[in-house]
């Protein structure tokens, strides 16, 4: 070959393994001792890591007992993570952590707040992580939880970060029962039970007030089970039996007597 420039081109592609700086160097070998002159070996910067992170629910509306699915994603763009990303959920009222169902490639430390680590050296890509909480009895109005990502590498919030799930409004019932279906004679005593039966969530503003009138014929004796009723005689021939704000889902009774008088 005589004198001259020659010149050959290629191409390479950045991979993920790629972080800090990519870099490559060409030697010349042959007889005619070839030596360089400039620039034979290049070097160039990689882009920081682009690190985000989202979370999601699978329920839009729950009650007491409901088993809520949370899904936590982390995106890593641009270049491997220089370091480690940590997400921190914080469970708020109302829910407890039941478990992690699928960490991925994350290292979980369940609880609440649970805190789950991505390390550093991840690859460009997607990553995800489930867990599972319980709404439990002290869900009203709605149930929230939200992630916060932390670390070197500048993480931040892309969509949303935290959930807000509505609870449905409590289901209150009631109903009452005697322990004899008659006849009856004047002075013998008759127990009552009253039952109010609350489902979904917890009472919030009202109380559960249960006005019992007793008809002509009967005199209230006495209480014998309030259960979580307080109880109010004072009107007699109308008792009232008040369950209190706060009071979660269940079934609750409560039993009185009364005397059959001479009217």
């Amino acid at each position: 070959t005589g004198p001259g420039v020659y010149a050959v081109s290629y191409t390479a592609t950045v991979n993920e393994q790629a972080s800090g700086s990519v870099a490559n160097l060409v030697v010349g070998s042959g007889g005619d001792n070839p030596v360089c002159t400039v620039n034979c070996g290049v070097e160039i910067p990689v882009a920081d890591p682009v690190v985000t992170y989202a979370k999601s629910a699978d329920a839009a509306q729950v009650q007491v007992g409901d088993v809520i699915g949370y899904t936590l994603t982390a995106t890593v763009a641009d270049a491997p993570t220089n370091n480690v990303l940590t997400l921190t959920d914080t469970l708020g009222a109302g829910l407890d952590f039941t478990a992690v169902t699928d960490a991925g490639v994350f290292v979980c430390t369940p609880g609440n707040p649970l805190v789950c680590t991505l390390p550093a050296g991840t690859p460009v890509g997607v990553y995800s992580l489930s867990y599972t909480a319980t709404v439990n009895a002290a869900a009203t109005g709605s149930v929230a939880n939200a992630v916060i990502g932390t670390g070197d590498d500048d993480p931040s919030c892309s969509g949303t970060c935290d959930t807000d799930t509505p609870v449905i409004a409590p289901d209150v019932s009631y109903a009452k029962t005697a322990d004899t279906a008659g006849p009856v004679r004047v002075g013998d005593t008759v127990a009552f039970t009253l039952t109010t039966t609350i489902a979904n969530s917890l009472i919030t503003s009202d109380v559960v007030l249960l006005t019992d009138t007793l008809g002509t014929g009967l005199d209230f004796a006495a209480v014998t089970s309030p259960g979580l009723y307080s109880v109010d005689a004072s009107g007699d021939p109308v008792v009232r039996f008040t369950l209190p704000a706060g009071t979660g889902p269940g079934v609750y009774a409560v039993s009185y007597t009364a005397t059959v008088n001479e009217q």
